[in-house]
């Protein structure tokens, strides 16, 4: 039985040598074909000059030039053929290392493939993150303090910055200041950004990985899940942006976070998670709604009497950020800035 059985697997895995190996070979013939013709393929379709489903899949002529959509090319073939790398020598160290059936061993295999990807896209986006204008114009605002320049000035008074927010959406990327270049102080504000909005999903994979004893697999799918929506829906790339909506939709998903996953009704969850959603709209003031949802969610999962403490603590949470925040700047330039 067990010469049996080791005979099996090792038809099992030379079927698997093969059938990978074969496909290795025809990846880097494609590659090949793409570096020698790649570019003459995608100067027909520009021209019109290709078959009809090529040309179909460019348009814009009059806005971009040939040389956009080969740099598009490029990426997208080195991105897929990366992708399949990663894809084969992790379903093939899942297939002889775990225990999975084929249809976990390719999920698992798909969700490292993604969340690599992702990560590789992210930072990607972090490095040219420079190259958008608004990004420096919007940390000018949080480095004019270290200039001798106020956050907020009245009308008619001081330089033109971003001032439309709350102080956190300055003060979030604070760090910046010590970078020792305007370029690297964009990208490290753009890496502050990321954090800020990729952090508490990480904490609530690993809430609900500690909650409900999850397995590694479906964190690992779930979080490539959102990581490739994130970098596909264009009004999701704030997450990268020296903006603040990223440390605003950060500091709410930690107010909610701690609300759901707190183990008892002490003071301290409903203190904290109040902290972070007045700081949320001291971030931008469209985030505002964020403190009617939370004590509607804790009215209706714990009843009246926690909501009242709840709407408490955050009564007095929003008194004292709020308090502090007039003390250090004048009211009137705030008021004006933020809301005139």
């Amino acid at each position: 039985m067990q010469v049996k059985r080791a005979a099996i697997l090792k038809v099992k895995k030379e079927k698997i040598s093969f059938i990978f190996g074969t496909v290795f070979l025809c990846m880097a013939l494609i590659w090949l074909w793409y570096i020698l013709c790649g570019r003459q393929v995608v100067e027909s379709a520009y021209e019109g000059k290709s078959i009809a489903i090529l040309n179909r899949l460019i348009s814009g002529q009059n806005s971009y030039a040939l040389e956009y959509y080969n740099r598009f090319a490029d990426a997208l073939f080195a991105y897929s053929f990366f992708s399949f790398v990663i894809f084969a020598l992790s379903f093939t160290g899942f297939y002889f290392c775990s225990p999975w059936t084929l249809l976990g061993r390719l999920l698992v295999s798909s969700g490292v493939t993604a969340l690599l990807l992702s990560i590789i896209l992210t930072a990607q986006r972090i490095v040219v993150s420079p190259e958008c204008c608004w990004n420096s114009g919007r940390l000018a605002w949080t480095l004019a303090p270290a200039y001798g320049y106020k956050l907020y000035y009245g009308n008619g008074a001081g330089p033109s910055l971003s001032t439309l927010y709350g102080p956190i959406a300055a003060l979030a990327y604070l760090p910046a200041v010590f970078c020792s270049s305007a370029t690297l102080a964009i990208q490290c504000a753009s890496f502050l950004a990321a954090c800020f909005y990729f952090s508490p999903i990480l904490g609530l994979y690993i809430c609900e990985h500690i909650k409900k004893a999850g397995s590694l697999s479906n964190i690992i799918c779930v979080s490539a899940f959102f990581c490739l929506i994130t970098l596909s829906l264009t009004p999701l790339h704030a997450a990268f942006s020296v903006c603040p909506d990223a440390p605003a939709l950060g500091l709410s998903a930690f107010a909610c976070l701690i609300l759901y996953y707190r183990k008892n009704n002490g003071s301290l969850p409903f203190l904290l998670s109040s902290i972070f959603s007045v700081l949320a709209v001291w971030t931008k003031q469209t985030f505002v709604p964020i403190l009617l949802a939370l004590p509607f969610y804790v009215l209706l999962v714990d009843g009246v009497r926690y909501f009242k403490r709840y709407i408490l603590f955050m009564f007095i949470s929003g008194l004292v950020v709020s308090g502090i925040f007039l003390w250090f700047f004048d009211p009137q330039d705030l008021f004006f800035c933020m809301f005139i």
